[in-house]
């Protein structure tokens, strides 16, 4: 009998999938902390919830919200790369999980020469 994959992907796998699929990206330069990200770490590490830099994954009973916070490399297109990580995250994730993805929003926080 074949288990169906999508139900035992975890929101570690689903962290480090995201990971690997952005940082491919030639114009991203890495992960930010920027945003959203500091406040939400102190309320998940209390949960008990592993935080990983520039990627926070939220659950509810409708779907998961993706927040992602990058920097790119001057000179970049930022709408074009924004929109690439968008729908490569979103994607990839649909391919692991049957949980709905309501949202996938990307926050370039940082711009490095």
């Amino acid at each position: 009998m074949v288990e169906d994959l999508h139900s035992v992907v975890s929101d570690e796998e689903l962290y480090l999938k995201i990971e690997e699929i952005i940082l491919a990206i030639p114009e991203v330069k890495g992960f930010t902390s920027e945003g959203l990200q500091h406040i939400v770490k102190g309320i998940t590490s209390a949960f008990g919830k592993k935080v990983h830099k520039g990627i926070l994954i939220r659950h509810d009973k409708n779907g998961m919200t993706i927040n992602i916070f990058i920097s790119l490399i001057y000179g970049c297109h930022v709408h074009e790369v924004g929109y690439l990580v968008q729908k490569q995250v979103q994607r990839e994730i649909l391919l692991l999980t049957d949980e709905p993805v309501l949202s996938v929003d990307v926050a370039v926080t940082e711009v490095i020469k």
